[in-house]
């Protein structure tokens, strides 16, 4: 697996206290609202080490309370603590027990040596007006980008791609577990743009027809088989559980699974869905499809190699 220079993570932590917010006094939300959550014993074993370089920097996002479960994991994925790298003053108090909180921390770990350093004079302290629930300020990798040079970076836990990072999250393109056992996924935007398409109106008809086959949770199969006029067949259908040599796309709750013997020959294919007052189904624009035959079900294809 690829191996990374700088790590950053922004953990969903577990509370045992539920933060709630009332309307009218009646709805009430949590963290587990927001976002799925993971015990500490599941963040601990994380494999980090899979993806984590000889020497390698971590930056972890923590609030107050979270504070000793930060150093636990820290030391889990193999990182030593070493200082508190950013405090983020969002401006906006939330209402606390001891007093209002108003802060976030970015902790700081390593393993072996840092790698070389651009900068020596990044600052610690930022303020910046917290918006979203749980997104944090663009400010802190900003820095961390002029901090280090020359660095492979991944943030996990992501909830979207940033320009010269890998990035990967339950919102993006699947599951850490996941991602730490191999499967591979599109980590960047622009992958994704070179990988595969869903149209709302297919996804909208996979769902319903998750429904009318009682396949409910499975992802979806999108592939090619040998055969017909024009020598390849396309495969779709629905399977419990990607196999190790899948990549898996995430679109609104459906996952697409794409073996890596296919992913060149269905690169760019937008899956759209089309209905006529003959027949129904999956509609299938593939840039990489040479010609077509009559029956429409087959298609020939010829892959452009990438200059070197």
């Amino acid at each position: 697996m690829k191996k990374y220079d700088i790590i950053l993570a922004d953990p969903p932590w577990p509370y045992k206290a539920r933060r709630m917010a009332q309307n009218n006094g009646k709805h009430i939300t949590g963290i587990e609202d927001e976002y799925d959550i993971m015990t500490m014993s599941d963040l601990c074993s994380l494999p980090i080490a899979n993806i984590r370089s000889k020497n390698c920097v971590l930056y972890l996002w923590a609030t107050g309370p979270k504070m000793p479960e930060a150093i636990e994991l820290m030391k889990a994925w193999g990182f030593k603590y070493s200082t508190m790298a950013f405090v983020w003053d969002k401006r906006i108090p939330n209402p606390g027990y001891y007093s209002c909180s108003q802060v976030e921390y970015v902790l700081v770990g390593k393993k072996g040596k840092c790698p070389v350093r651009n900068i020596t004079n990044t600052r610690q302290f930022l303020t910046e007006a917290r918006t979203k629930h749980s997104k944090k300020p663009e400010e802190v990798q900003n820095r961390i980008d002029k901090h280090w040079v020359n660095c492979e970076k991944i943030e996990l836990f992501a909830r979207r791609y940033r320009p010269g990072w890998d990035c990967m999250g339950l919102e993006l393109n699947g599951t850490i577990e996941d991602f730490l056992a191999g499967v591979r996924m599109p980590l960047r935007k622009e992958e994704v743009k070179k990988m595969i398409t869903l149209t709302d109106q297919a996804i909208e008809n996979i769902k319903r027809l998750q429904i009318e086959n009682d396949t409910i949770g499975e992802g979806l199969r999108f592939g090619l088989t040998g055969g017909g006029c024009s020598g390849y067949r396309y495969v779709i259908e629905f399977e419990k559980e990607p196999s190790p040599k899948d990549q898996v796309f995430k679109f609104k709750d459906v996952d697409v699974f794409v073996s890596d013997d296919h992913i060149a020959k269905l690169q760019g294919s937008v899956v759209g869905w089309k209905e006529s007052l003959m027949e129904e189904g999956f509609d299938i624009d593939n840039p990489q499809a040479a010609r077509a035959c009559g029956c429409g079900e087959s298609i020939d294809i010829v892959i452009e190699k990438e200059e070197r």
